[in-house]
């Protein structure tokens, strides 16, 4: 019995040479496709290549590293602005929700306040029969604030340094406010300093104390306070500042439990210990204490308010004499927590001051006052409608004004 075997056959020598080189590539020394292992004669020859060899690649791995660093943080920052923006709607409508259920609560959106920002002036400034300033001066403000709302404050800015180029002669030149900047960097005595701030006074004529043999030592918060004034004074038309009773300003060492002062015979002075002891604790703990820029345009609506300027009335009770007397930080927090919608809570002192305070919202970079134009011609709060209600007051006593203010703050 035979079986059908398959039969066998010798390859011929060309299907063995591709075997045989086949095989041999399956070894590494013999394959083209990876490089062959490293030789190295001795151990410090191997580590040196070695070496040299992640050396080389370092730039490659640096780049890919930080490829992923910033991807990451691209991803992390999106991530953070999508919670952000979320938080951000439901603020709003929680405060609009509020704001329905408490009528003349913090801000009164029975009105769209993001559609018409007009209306929100024309509410918080009422008009007022035969005065015909105001009543002008109310319609400019209505009007500048719809066309802000309308196309945003590059057209205002635009006009105000128009109106200023136009009005050159009613502010200080370019070289001057340059070269009282250089004078008080440059300075090396506090009589240096003053000589400098009465240059750029002397344009509105108004003169400047000398300074005290007290403030020697202090010269560096001499020449803060001195640009402080400068800055105020400057980015105001001379015959708008005219109108306040203002014949001298000075810098002094020491104004007991104030930080600044007018005075009756139409001088203002600045201490430039703002922070310093002679401040009550009660004052210190309670608030955080504003800089020299706001102290001056406070004393300066003080004296714009001696000079005839329409007088706001007062929306919060006047704290009196319990900012003087007894009470702790907390006493006066819990008490104000029932009067809020106040400039400050020095605003809270009586009317005076609480006119004043209005006025730096105006007149400086406070972020309680105009800096937060968005706010202030958006909402209706009690304090933003006695901030509008100066600004129209301002523009009543010099046409223009409110355009030049709006636009300085519009940052």
């Amino acid at each position: 019995m035979t079986e059908d075997y398959p039969r066998f056959e010798y390859p011929d020598h060309e299907q063995m040479a591709r075997e045989v080189e086949a095989a041999l590539n399956m070894r590494p020394e013999h394959r083209t496709d990876i490089e062959p292992p490293l030789r190295f004669e001795t151990m410090e020859e191997g580590i040196a290549r070695i070496r040299a060899q992640n050396e080389a690649m370092r730039p490659q791995r640096e780049t890919e590293e930080r490829k992923r660093v910033e991807e990451r943080a691209h991803r992390v920052r999106a991530e953070k602005i999508a919670r952000w923006k979320n938080a951000y709607k439901v603020v709003l409508a929680t405060v609009a929700l509020a704001s329905s259920m408490k009528a003349g609560g913090f801000i009164d959106m029975a009105e769209d306040p993001f559609s018409d920002a007009g209306k929100v002036v024309a509410g918080a400034v009422p008009f007022e029969e035969g005065y015909i300033e105001h009543n002008a001066a109310r319609q400019t403000v209505i009007d500048m604030y719809r066309e802000i709302d309308a196309n945003g404050y590059d057209k205002v800015v635009s006009e105000a340094e128009n109106w200023k180029a136009d009005h050159a002669e009613q502010f200080p030149t370019a070289e001057t406010l340059q070269q009282f900047e250089v004078s008080v960097d440059e300075s090396s005595t506090n009589e240096e300093t003053i000589a400098a701030l009465g240059d750029v006074m002397s344009f509105y004529n108004i003169g400047v104390d000398p300074v005290s043999s007290d403030l020697e030592g202090k010269e560096s918060e001499v020449k803060e306070l001195a640009k402080a004034y400068a800055k105020v004074f400057s980015e105001l038309p001379k015959d708008f500042v005219a109108q306040a009773k203002l014949y001298d300003i000075g810098i002094t060492n020491d104004l007991g439990e104030e930080i600044g002062v007018y005075e009756s015979d139409g001088k203002i002075k600045v201490a430039i210990d703002v922070l310093g002891a002679n401040v009550p604790t009660k004052a210190k703990n309670s608030v955080a204490l504003p800089d020299y820029e706001n102290v001056v345009a406070h004393e300066l609506d003080h004296a714009l308010l001696e000079g005839g300027l329409e007088r706001i009335e007062m929306t919060v009770d006047a704290l009196g004499g319990e900012w003087e007397e007894g009470g702790s930080p907390k006493d006066i927090w819990r008490w104000l927590a029932q009067k809020p919608e106040a400039p400050s809570l020095y605003s809270h002192r009586n009317s005076d001051e609480f006119n004043a305070e209005l006025g730096v919202g105006l007149l400086s970079d406070w972020s309680r006052g105009l800096v937060d134009i968005q706010e202030t011609r958006l909402f209706s709060s009690k304090r933003n409608k006695a901030e509008l209600q100066k600004l129209v007051s301002y523009e009543a006593a010099y046409p223009g004004i409110a355009q030049l203010l709006v636009a300085n703050r519009s940052h």
